[in-house]
């Protein structure tokens, strides 16, 4: 009968060691005498733990204790490679070899874990990759950014963890461990992991739609995207103000990038969008004047009225609006800028790092991004009376309570507002 157990490699010593897994399945050799000599297959796991914190026969697993706190993790990955070997092998006897050498089962259990090329066989990571070619050309280049991110992050938790990406081994299991490895391994974000699962449960879907897996451990309410409400800020009617009348006439690059961000702020659109705008995206009728573009990443034609700030930037470049600029050098001059108009607000910023809270405190100018334009566009515009519904179909929100998480006004600015509703005023 096939047995499984793991044993140290230094089981006497008192710092880390390897964890190797010995495969007991009944295969033996006749020696000189033409005695049986039993041979068990080892295979090192590239797990590592001091013996201090190892259970021996007959438990064979990382003892249950809070000194070592990865003890669970651990001994899941080592139960996931009893399972394996276990599968592997008796895949080789059910196909008809019932004797399968050491060889033979260590061959096909590094294919199973993916310490061995598999070419004929689809997993998530080769998965992924053939459809990010595929698609490439179909996206912008920020959702490619994305995918290939993911792609990367897949690709070094296998590698780390020694194991192939079955579709089937995207479970609770495969889900817990990954966020053990982006967000307290690696220190990112638990939105940042979020976004990342939000792809592959999108990836995850195709496969299921192709017909290359039945498994819908991805669809568990558990297995969600975290989003974590971390503090965004939006510009103030006044902020944009500043920033547009600072006196930048001596740095022209920075003030074409200055110009577009205000345009962005009473247009609500990405600067992705923003660069392509031109005179033929202008039209008017009876009631004024709008500008009509479909959007890159949503592929949304969007109608939006056009303020006379707006205007006069367009009417500034002769309707012909600066080229764009790098994201990152963008979000640089925009610092800088609200620096100088002297958007120095103090903001406190909370997020979870490595598993952990913390609290920072910043200047308003140091979190202007791109994106703050889109922010402070749909904010402004619902503390102005503007329905969230028209604002949407602008932003692109499906909900409004998507939306109304997406804005950020505070308690006293929403009061304010309330204050001249009818329900407050009779």
């Amino acid at each position: 009968m096939a047995k499984v157990t793991f044993m140290l490699k230094e089981p006497n010593g008192t710092e880390s060691t390897l964890i190797y897994l010995f495969f007991h399945f009944g295969f033996a050799t006749l020696d000189s005498t033409g005695k049986k000599k039993y041979n068990s297959l080892k295979i090192s796991t590239g797990e590592k733990v001091k013996p201090k914190y190892w259970n021996d026969k007959p438990v064979y697993r990382i003892k249950e204790t809070k000194a070592f706190p990865e003890y669970s993790e651990m001994n899941a990955r080592l139960n996931d490679l009893e399972s394996k070997i276990m599968t592997v092998y008796r895949r080789i006897v059910n196909d008809g070899e019932p004797n399968p050498n050491p060889e033979k089962v260590k061959d096909e259990f590094e294919k199973e874990i993916g310490r061995k090329d598999k070419d004929a066989r689809v997993g998530v990571v080769n998965f992924l990759e053939r459809q990010i070619k595929e698609i490439k050309d179909l996206r912008s280049v920020n959702t490619i950014k994305k995918y290939d991110t993911t792609l990367k992050h897949l690709k070094d938790y296998s590698a780390l963890r020694g194991k192939w990406l079955d579709f089937s081994d995207i479970n609770m299991r495969f889900y817990a461990d990954f966020h053990q490895y982006l967000v307290i391994e690696k220190k990112y974000t638990d939105n940042t992991f979020g976004k990342y699962i939000a792809t592959l449960k999108g990836f995850m879907n195709m496969a299921f739609e192709n017909r290359l897996t039945d498994s819908q451990e991805h669809k568990h309410s558990k297995f969600k995207v975290l989003k974590e409400d971390v503090d965004k800020i939006y510009l103030t009617l006044d902020d944009i103000r500043k920033i547009y009348e600072y006196d930048l006439s001596e740095n022209k690059g920075r003030e074409r990038v200055r110009d577009m961000f205000v345009m962005a702020c009473s247009l609500g659109l990405r600067f992705s969008d923003m660069s392509s705008l031109s005179s033929e995206n202008i039209f008017s009728n009876d009631k004024g004047e709008f500008i009509k573009v479909k959007t890159i990443k949503t592929d949304e034609t969007v109608v939006i009225p056009i303020r006379p700030i707006v205007k006069e930037i367009f009417e500034k470049y002769e309707n012909n609006l600066p080229s764009a600029i790098s994201n990152q050098k963008t979000n640089d001059h925009l610092k800088a800028i609200g620096r100088k108009a002297k958007i120095l607000d103090e903001i406190k910023v909370t997020k979870t790092v490595g598993g952990k809270s913390e609290t920072k405190i910043f200047d308003k100018c140091d979190l202007i991004t791109t994106h703050t334009a889109r922010r402070s566009f749909a904010s402004n515009a619902y503390l102005a009376g503007v329905p969230a519904l028209s604002i949407m179909k602008i932003t692109g929100h499906r909900s409004e309570q998507s939306f109304l998480r997406y804005i950020r006004i505070s308690p006293e600015e929403n009061a304010t507002k309330l204050a001249e509703h009818p329900f407050f005023t009779s």
